[in-house]
């Protein structure tokens, strides 16, 4: 039997992963963008614990820390795969918070839960074509536009 998949990596595992690369390279463009990143995610996810989390303006964080990890892979500051990786991940749970949403909402207004779908539509589009920043962008307007519904 083939071992089990490995888990995809948490919000937690990609600051860590940033920090690390911090404490590896003290001093370089590649440490200053990777702690940019990892601040912007650990205030996210300082904000998603608490009791009443402004889940909007963390997914703004994570857009933001999107966009640093954007500029990583896009100056060479790492490997490709290393940064597509850490992107999936922001990505995937931005779309998570937004779907959870839209989960939540069901029963509201139909027009802004439509809203809310395309969206999130949009994001995958954005996702896959490896435009993460605007697809986290497009998934924290699903999230508003589910919490309007």
């Amino acid at each position: 039997p083939s071992p089990p998949s490995p888990l995809p990596p948490t919000l937690e595992d990609v600051r860590d992963d940033l920090e690390g690369l911090v404490a590896d390279n003290p001093g370089t463009p590649l440490a200053d963008k990777a702690e940019d990143a990892a601040k912007q995610i650990d205030e996210a996810l300082v904000e998603l614990a608490k009791p009443t989390p402004d889940v909007a303006a963390a997914l703004g964080k994570l857009e933001g820390a999107a966009g640093d990890l954007e500029a990583m892979v896009r100056d060479e500051l790492v490997a490709e795969a290393e940064g597509e990786a850490l992107l999936e991940a922001v990505a995937a749970a931005a779309r998570t918070l937004a779907s959870h949403a839209i989960a939540g909402a069901a029963g509201g207004d139909p027009n802004k839960l439509a809203e809310a779908n395309a969206a999130l539509a949009d994001g995958d589009v954005l996702r896959d074509g490896g435009r993460y920043k605007d697809a986290v962008a497009k998934y924290r307007d699903a999230y508003s536009k589910a919490a309007d519904a």
